[in-house]
């Protein structure tokens, strides 16, 4: 029975399509017929009048049963003999009519087949056109019209729109320019491991050298130093790297806010706002130890860590007692103090692997330099270097972040990019969210670069997570394996509004009941599907750019790119790593 119904069912609407083509084919047919013979018609009309007389008289002279003299109009016997007369009707002999007539009538024979020849080719393409209208005018009806929302365009469309709006950047991702002047809105790079991120950054960097801008690049592998360092010009910080400037926290603090934001950075705020009590006291410890030494015009960090990690609780009480910290490190509160120097060591001990220095290198100083250079700053560690070097490269990196917002207006004309490839192998960065609001206006552009949003929510908590997707501007997807995160990744592409044609078809076994009804349907649906995101090869991305542009899809080339330098020289006086 099944089987049955599936015949009836497919025998139906086949014979329904067939009965719905053949009304189709004829009204082309009739169509095309119809302008062939109004272009005949056309072409037609424009022949003398007296060649249509003339064949017709010719017809008449060369009938059998014609009459020796036949009567003709005088204004056409004038016109074609130059005989006149002033009757209306003139009679001419048979024969004369016909050797006068002849030649206009098989010039018009001529004519009229050479139209005809013509107008079989104007309802051949008269048929093509009606064909071709009908296929558009059905292939656009299943297309769906755009309402609003978010589009999706393909990577020369966007181009295209650029171009001619004067809006393209020298610089690009993947295959789309950067709106022009958007560098500083930032730039969020998602996606598995193996997709493409570390290469899109590659090629961005290779065009911000080309173009002479400074960067701050953060290197949690050595991937980058290795293509990018250029010795003898460019500035590396790795306490383990032969290579690396000395620095010590004192070179970056003029004010007491200074060495509070220092602090703040060492210390991040808990995301969750439990337990924040011991960070706090932690904080203002390590602060006071900072400003004391200061004013003592001490800058010698192993003396620092030293008293922090080695001196009795009465010891350091004694040297805080003049100050708001005394509170934290009193005796008195043995349990607690307890704890909180358990959260001063936690974070001191990394100053440890610093050497002391009289002539340290500044970031602060690097950034405000007035000098055009095109210098980079690389805060890099090996992969095994992660976990010690990650709170003193969350630091530099903040008060980078702190510095350029001390830029002159001059200087905010020349653009200064800050590179995070791995965000999530740092530990909160405390001033990132605020400072992706505010760097804009300083020539600040940051780039960051995570595996998934999910390692951002870890880190800086739901709401801290989105406001950083919310800052960044131009926002890049590789692949994501999780259909959760890809959800989310779907998201920030946004959706869009549009209007499809339905159609549905109707049979009986009368033809009077076969039928097919369009109707329109208004839908919501993601610009950029979940599915979409989940299913993108290596080396392919959708990329979003600020504002209202449309969404697209771009490959990015394999950029193979030869070292210029090692990754990581180790230095002569081996530091040996910080075990948690």
């Amino acid at each position: 029975m099944v089987f049955l119904d599936n015949v009836t069912r497919g025998g139906q609407t086949w014979a329904h399509r067939m009965r719905m083509l053949r009304q189709v084919i004829r009204l082309m047919i009739l169509g095309s017929i119809g302008a062939g013979l109004l272009f005949f018609g056309l072409k037609m009309h424009k022949e003398k009048g007296e060649n249509f007389q003339a064949a017709y008289y010719y017809m008449r002279a060369t009938l059998p049963l014609a009459s020796d003299k036949i009567q003709v109009d005088s204004k056409f016997w004038c016109a074609v003999s130059r005989q006149c007369y002033q009757s209306e009707k003139v009679a001419v002999k048979r024969q004369t009519l016909i050797e006068i007539c002849r030649v206009r009538a098989l010039l018009l024979l001529d004519r009229g087949k050479a139209n005809l020849k013509e107008s079989g080719y104007v309802s051949i393409a008269a048929f093509v056109f009606f064909l071709l209208f009908f296929a558009v005018r059905g292939l656009l009806t299943r297309q769906k019209k755009h309402l609003q929302g978010v589009r999706f365009e393909r990577p020369w469309k966007v181009r295209l729109k650029m171009a001619c709006l004067l809006k393209k950047s020298d610089m690009k991702i993947g295959a789309v320019p950067l709106i022009k002047n958007s560098e500083t809105k930032h730039m969020l790079i998602c996606g598995t491991t193996g997709a493409g991120k570390t290469n899109a950054l590659r090629q961005l960097m290779i065009q911000i050298r080309r173009r002479g801008d400074r960067a701050i690049i953060v290197d949690t592998t050595g991937d980058f130093v290795s293509k990018f360092f250029r010795e003898e010009k460019d500035i590396l910080l790795n306490p383990y790297d032969a290579r690396s400037e000395q620095w010590h926290p004192w070179c970056e603090c003029d004010k007491d806010y200074d060495y509070e934001y220092l602090v703040n950075s060492l210390i991040p705020k808990n995301n969750h706002h439990q337990d924040d009590f011991f960070p706090e006291a932690g904080r203002a410890v390590i602060l006071a130890s900072l400003m004391k030494y200061k004013k003592e015009g001490n800058t010698n960090l192993e003396e620092l860590v030293q008293d922090l990690l080695r001196k009795s609780i009465y010891e350091i009480y004694e040297d805080l007692k003049q100050t708001d910290a005394r509170i934290y490190v009193d005796p008195q509160g043995e349990k607690t103090t307890v704890s909180i120097r358990a959260t001063i060591a936690n974070c001191i001990r990394h100053f440890s692997l610093l050497k002391n220095t009289s002539s340290p290198f500044s970031i602060r100083d690097w950034i405000l330099s007035k000098q055009k250079t095109d210098e980079w700053l690389f805060l890099a560690c090996q992969t095994g270097q992660r976990k010690a070097l990650n709170s003193l490269m969350t630091v530099w990196f903040s008060i980078a972040l702190n510095a350029i917002k001390q830029r002159s207006p001059n200087q905010s004309n020349k653009k200064i990019w800050l590179i995070i490839d791995e965000l999530h192998a740092l530990q909160k960065l405390e001033y990132l969210e605020e400072s992706l609001a505010e760097l804009r206006k300083y020539g600040g552009a940051i780039v960051l670069a995570t595996q998934n949003i999910a390692q951002l929510d870890k880190l800086y908590g739901h709401h801290g997570a989105r406001i950083i997707l919310d800052q960044c501007g131009t926002k890049v997807s590789f692949r994501q394996s999780d259909s959760e995160i890809a959800k989310r990744m779907s998201s920030l592409f946004g959706e869009h509004e549009f209007r499809e044609t339905q159609e549905g078809l109707s049979y009986g076994a009368h033809e009077m009941r076969d039928g097919v009804n369009l109707s329109n349907i208004e839908r919501t649906r993601p610009t950029i599907s979940p599915t979409q995101i989940m299913n993108l090869p290596d080396l392919e991305a959708f990329i979003k750019l600020p504002g209202n542009w449309p969404a697209i899809r771009s490959r990015f080339k394999y950029l193979k790119q030869k070292s210029i330098t090692d990754s990581y020289i180790e230095a002569e006086e081996s530091i040996p790593l910080l075990q948690d």
